[in-house]
């Protein structure tokens, strides 16, 4: 039986947590510098600047090493995606992939349940 404090599935050696939240915060970090790009002077401006807002992105030093690894996995996710969507959509989609969250975790589900007969 679980006391309550170690989660039934397991210790998180691997820490998948705190990878998980820093490509969040990486993603989310990037995304908000490209969206104030897109706002100021357009799509096409975002796309020149991928590489440049990347490396101008501050890591936060008092994270874990496993969270800033994650961190700058997340900017490497959004590059990617943004350049997936040129390469299929064109400019016109950059803003609206901008306002996308990275994961699941940024929707907002809701659960449907059947009506009682």
């Amino acid at each position: 039986m679980n006391s309550g404090t170690i989660p039934p599935w397991g210790t998180d050696r691997c820490e998948s947590a705190q990878h998980l939240a820093g490509l969040r915060a990486g993603a989310r970090a990037y995304a908000a510098r490209l969206e104030q790009v897109f706002s100021e002077e357009g799509a096409a401006a975002v796309m020149k600047r991928l590489n440049l807002v990347a490396r101008e992105m501050e890591v936060p030093v008092a994270e874990s090493q496993t969270w800033q690894k994650g961190f700058q996995v997340g900017i490497d996710s959004m590059m990617g995606r943004l350049r997936q969507v040129m390469a299929e959509s064109g400019l016109p989609e950059i803003g609206p992939t901008l306002k996308q969250p990275i994961d699941a975790s940024g929707y907002k589900i809701e659960i449907v349940r059947p009506e009682s007969p």
